[in-house]
Parts: structure tokens; sequence; C-alpha cells
């Protein structure tokens, strides 16, 4: 993890192997592992699995 901070911080993480990236209006998340904690820009908001909708 430490070595992709200065990646991120440069915004170049999206070219890392390890990161996917797609563009799409909905997206469903769930995890074989239980109480998972789903953060955006820092802050908690909710718990998996979720069902995330992009608002523009």
């Amino acid at each position: 993890m430490l070595k992709v901070l200065p990646n991120l911080f440069k915004g170049c993480h999206t070219n890392l192997r390890e990161v996917s990236v797609i563009k799409t209006k909905e997206h469903y998340i769930d995890s074989k592992e239980e109480n998972i904690t789903l953060h955006a820009d820092g802050e908690i908001i909710g718990t998996l699995p979720a069902n995330l909708n992009i608002l523009s």
C-alpha cells in the first residue's frame, strides 16, 4: 500500500495493474466477507452489499 501512495497523489494509480477503472451509471458491489464498510471521499457511506447509482 505504501508503494502506491505516491501514484495515488499524482493521479497515476489508474495505470497500475492492481487497479481497474470502469465507466458506468450503476454498479453493484458485494463481498464474501461480512461487515465490510463502504467509504467514499473519506466518509463512511454504508456497508456491503451496495448498489451505487451515479448522478450526473
